[in-house]
C-alpha cells in the first residue's frame, strides 16, 4: 500500500494542468523568504468555494490516511459533486473515489482512499489582489523556504495541489494573481513545488529577469 500511496504523488502535477509559457521561463533551486497576509477577494465572487477548500483536510500517513475530510463534509462544502470515478493506481491493489465540483471557472478535484481525503486540488479561482510579487524576489527563492512563509507574505496561490504519501506530503502551487509582470508581459505565472512543506522546485513565466 505504501508504494501505491508514493505513485500517487508523482500524478499530483497532473491535477492542476499548469504550463509555463517557454518565453521568459526560469527553473532554479534556492529559497528564504517571509511573508504577510492580506484579505483577498476573487474575481468570479465565488470566494465561499475557496473558503471552504481550505478546509478540506489531507489524511496523514500515521494514522494510517485516516482523518482526511470525509464525502459528507465535501458535499456540505461544495453541494453534490458533478461527476465521481474510480481510480486504480498502476501499482498496487487499491481504488480511490474521485469527485470533481464545478462551480462557475472553478474546479474542485478530491481523491478520497477509504472515506478520507488523500489528494485534493483547486483550479480556476483567482484573486484580485495588488501585484506584490517581482522577479527579484523569485531570484531569492531558495530551497527549503516555507510554505507558510511564502503564504503569509504574499498570499495564497491561486491555485493548490495536495497529496499525501507514506513518507511525506506534495504541495504544487500557482501564483499568478500578484506578480510584477516584466514590461510588454499580459500574463505570466509562477509555480513552486513543496515538500513537506518546504520549497523543492520553482518556474515562472512573465517575470522576467532581476536586474
Amino acid at each position: 500500500m505504501k508504494k501505491v500511496l508514493v505513485t500517487l504523488v508523482a500524478l499530483l502535477a497532473a491535477i492542476v494542468l499548469v504550463s509555463c509559457k517557454k518565453n521568459n521561463q526560469s527553473k532554479t533551486s534556492s529559497s528564504s523568504f517571509s511573508l504577510s497576509s492580506t484579505t483577498l477577494q476573487s474575481s468570479d465572487n465565488h470566494d465561499g468555494v475557496r473558503k471552504n477548500f481550505d478546509k478540506v483536510k489531507v489524511g496523514k500517513s500515521d494514522n494510517d490516511f485516516a482523518g482526511g475530510t470525509n464525502l459528507a463534509q465535501l458535499k456540505q462544502y461544495f453541494g453534490q459533486p458533478k461527476s465521481h470515478k474510480q481510480e486504480k493506481p498502476s501499482s498496487g491493489n487499491i481504488t480511490l473515489d474521485v469527485y470533481t465540483w464545478n462551480v462557475g471557472n472553478i474546479t474542485v478535484e478530491v481523491k478520497l482512499f477509504k472515506d478520507s481525503t488523500l489528494v485534493r486540488s483547486i483550479k480556476g479561482y483567482t484573486y484580485q489582489r495588488d501585484a506584490n510579487f517581482s522577479a527579484k524576489d523569485y531570484k531569492n527563492l531558495k530551497n527549503g523556504y516555507a510554505y507558510s512563509s511564502m503564504v503569509a507574505k504574499y498570499g495564497a496561490p491561486d491555485s493548490l495541489s495536495e497529496a499525501a504519501s507514506s513518507d511525506k506530503t506534495e504541495i504544487q502551487a500557482v501564483w499568478s494573481s500578484n506578480l510584477k509582470l516584466a514590461k510588454g508581459q499580459k500574463e505570466g505565472q509562477m509555480i513552486l513545488n513543496f515538500t513537506n512543506g518546504k520549497l523543492t522546485d520553482k518556474e515562472q513565466s512573465g517575470l522576467g529577469q532581476a536586474k
